[in-house]
């Protein structure tokens, strides 16, 4: 691998449309981290079709809510591979419970996982963008 192959963070990664988002990018020759809370047995078999169409990809189990953690898991791929190239932020969750039901610690996970993540994580792949002089971020959400 050469410092020229762009590198890929994606949460929400384990499954549905975060691990087709890896598989496109693995696929196009991006070296892919897969970011979820689910555990590595769960995560294999998105690794293997990874793996069978582009550069093998790595799987990093990180909540997404914790600041620290994101931060290490940046520090952590750059310190890897030099770099980080373009960020999919994709990981988010939805609440089934009617709005007048709804408690303020669902509301605060909701905004936590969908929007807090994905603002400090670009955050934190920000100087490493600037640097190379080149990034993507990519947002993803849901109709909800």
């Amino acid at each position: 691998m050469s410092r020229t192959d762009p590198i890929a963070i994606i949460t929400g990664a384990a499954r549905g449309i975060g691990s087709a988002v890896a598989l496109a990018l693995a696929g196009s020759g991006v070296r892919t981290v897969l970011v979820d809370l689910a555990p590595q047995e769960a995560v294999e078999p998105v690794l293997r079709r990874i793996g069978e169409a582009g550069p093998a990809a790595d799987y990093e189990r990180v909540d997404v809510t914790d600041v620290a953690a994101l931060g290490a898991l940046v520090e952590s791929v750059a310190t890897r591979y030099g770099s980080v190239d373009i960020l999919v932020n994709n990981a988010g969750i939805l609440s089934t419970t009617a709005a007048d039901a709804l408690t303020e610690s669902e509301w605060q996970r909701v905004m936590d996982v969908n929007l807090k993540a994905a603002f400090f994580l670009t955050q934190k792949v920000l100087p490493f963008m600037r640097r190379a002089g080149w990034g993507r971020v990519v947002n993803i959400s849901s109709m909800a």
